[in-house]
């Protein structure tokens, strides 16, 4: 489920869900410049990814997933992960985040 409705005016909702039913993907994120609304032409989508339990990419994997989501968004993507933060930045980041796609 799409769950934010500005986000299905930047993807289409089925690729977004055929995308992340394909990687293990349970929710993404969408923190940053979009999440707070002040984004600009050129800014990027910074985004969150969170897997199912089990779903552990490496490194070549989330490359491709990225470009698969430069793909669906029409515009660069900043892929994280939660590993990528301290547990007190991934607090922040989630608190002003808002939810893109839901399982």
């Amino acid at each position: 489920m799409v769950a934010h409705s500005a986000i299905s005016k930047l993807a289409d909702p089925a690729k977004l869900a055929a995308f992340c039913a394909a990687n293990g993907i349970r929710g993404i994120r969408i923190f940053g410049s979009f999440a707070r609304g002040d984004q600009t032409p050129e800014s990027d989508i910074d985004i969150l990814l969170e897997f199912t339990a089990g779903s552990d990419p490496d490194l070549f994997e989330l490359g491709g997933m990225q470009q698969d989501l430069c793909e669906i968004f029409n515009r660069e993507v900043d892929l994280k992960i939660p590993d990528m933060f301290s547990p007190h930045n991934l607090e922040r980041v989630v608190s002003n985040s808002v939810i893109a796609f839901a399982a």
